[in-house]
């Protein structure tokens, strides 16, 4: 990987608790004023896609640590999103034995 790509991984990891904040607050300001102009607010509806945006950063680097497991152990707090992510694994792979479809 070239140098200018490992330093921007390499940023983005330092500041992945910064980046995902800002993130769930620009995603919490755009749907929450977007419901305002229709009245339709409501938190219960916000604050999953909020969680959601959120986490997208961390799945970023989880992706490209799939590329580069070395860089795993030199960022900190991603235990949760790999759990999460073996969770989810799990999940899908008992459906898919069970043989129910997803979405349906």
């Amino acid at each position: 990987m070239n140098s200018a790509a490992f330093f921007l991984i390499e940023v983005i990891s330092r500041n992945l608790d910064r980046i995902s904040v800002a993130v769930c607050v620009v995603t919490f300001a755009v749907f929450w004023f977007r419901g305002a102009n229709r009245g339709t607010e409501r938190l219960d509806v916000i604050l999953p896609k909020v969680f959601s945006a959120g986490a997208i950063p961390s799945g970023v680097i989880l992706v490209v640590c799939a590329f580069r497991p070395d860089w795993l152990s030199s960022i900190e707090g991603l235990g949760k999103y790999i759990a999460v992510s073996g969770l989810v694994l799990i999940h899908v792979c008992y459906e898919t034995i069970r043989g129910r479809r997803h979405g349906a």
